[in-house]
């Protein structure tokens, strides 16, 4: 089996009381496996904390990805393109608005940068599940009604054009498995300023920069230093994209190849 997080035995995250029971009945199976496969550290040290099961049984194999599909240049007669082009420079955030993702921290980041958005120097677009109410009145009491774009649910072509456009990927989550969102924001060309979490450095590597959880000057002091700094955006966008070239399907496979094989060698074995 291939288990990529236990998260939901650790926060329910609007997963109702029966569906949490039934992901744990479901997951206690995997304790009479011979062998798992785990797409992140994190995620093989939480089989052992969370389910006991020994480490040598767990082999990590990280996701590949299709590198090329966000590298591909989004044509330039693209309408969302075209909108974020008049846009200064973007800090992106995308995907679920749920509890762990913890975008309840970007104001007091936010407000660390308050001068670089009211002097129009930056801009927050966010793409996904909308953000409550009250966390967006937070936002625009900072950034201005103007600071902040809501784009609702990207997906291909529109979210490919975001992550080549956008100067900085914003990742707050304090609880992963392994996000896709990193490397996939890598591979458009955008790096990735995100906290010491969980499996955000496994995603990230040496190509994102990191702030402890809860310093938000620190994680401020990041954003700025690749939305304004040039050398240093260009160097980590160059990380950025080798990194994600690194993660291959071809890589995972020869991994996943290796536990099967290994397990078929064991079982000719006589006892």
């Amino acid at each position: 089996a291939t288990v990529f997080d236990l998260v939901p035995l650790e926060v329910s995250d609007g997963m109702s009381a029966a569906q949490v029971k039934r992901f744990r009945r479901g997951v206690e199976n995997l304790t009479c496996a011979d062998h798992l496969i785990s797409i992140s550290e994190e995620t093989k040290r939480k089989l052992n904390r969370l389910l006991g099961i020994p480490l040598e049984r767990v082999t990590v194999a990280v996701p590949g990805m299709d590198f090329h599909r966000f590298q591909t240049p989004v044509s330039k007669d693209h309408p969302l393109l075209q909108k974020l082009t008049s846009l200064p420079r973007i800090i992106f955030s995308v995907g679920s608005a749920i509890s762990r993702k913890n975008l309840q921290s970007l104001p007091s980041i936010f407000d660390a940068m308050r001068e670089d958005f009211s002097n129009g120097s930056c801009c927050f677009v966010r793409a996904g599940e909308l953000v409550s109410p009250e966390l967006r009145r937070q936002i625009i009491a900072i950034t201005g009604e103007h600071g902040f774009v809501e784009l609702g649910p990207l997906f291909g072509d529109d979210l490919i054009a975001v992550f080549q456009t956008a100067r900085v990927l914003i990742f707050p989550s304090t609880l992963e498995g392994l996000t896709f969102v990193i490397p996939e924001a890598m591979a458009g060309g955008c790096p990735v300023v995100t906290n010491t979490m969980t499996a955000n450095p496994e995603a990230g590597g040496d190509a994102a920069l990191y702030y402890e959880e809860d310093d938000s000057n620190a994680a401020a002091q990041q954003l700025r230093r690749l939305l304004f700094d040039d050398a240093t955006h260009q160097d980590h966008q160059r990380r950025s994209i080798e990194r994600a070239r690194s993660m291959t399907w071809n890589r995972h496979m020869e991994t996943v190849l290796d536990v099967y094989q290994a397990l078929l060698q064991d079982s000719r074995i006589p006892s």
